[in-house]
């Protein structure tokens, strides 16, 4: 959160000091990489490789942490989201590894909930 420093006129012993902002860093989401199928995919593809040649459209985004059952124990809701950066390892023949694709999403706010009906 940024402040704002406000002096009070005749007092010197102290600097009123407000809140002004809350500024996020941005969402970062790793995976396994996936098809181009995927919609957050061809979303992250539309905006980032389209030359801007349509308007950004900002979403609502859930993001679900999932227990070993499968069920959902805890949600965030990002509002007004839009991918900024979208990342994929480079391919190793050498290595028995997954390659992972990295997302960054910029977002307004969030909403987080520890219980969540599924």
């Amino acid at each position: 959160m940024e402040t704002e420093d406000v002096p009070e006129g005749g007092e010197n012993g102290f600097v009123h000091r407000l809140p002004k902002s809350v500024k996020y860093q941005k969402l970062i989401l790793k995976r396994g990489i996936s098809t181009r199928k995927s919609e957050l995919v061809e979303w992250c593809s539309k905006v980032l490789e389209g030359g801007f040649a349509e308007k950004i459209t900002p979403r609502m985004v859930h993001i679900l942490l999932m227990n070993a059952d499968g069920k959902a124990v805890r949600a965030w809701h990002f509002t007004n989201a839009y991918p900024v950066k979208w990342v994929v390892d480079g391919f190793n023949s050498t290595k028995n590894e997954i390659a992972i694709e990295t997302i960054e999403l910029s977002y307004n706010s969030y909403d987080m909930f520890s219980k969540v009906d599924a």
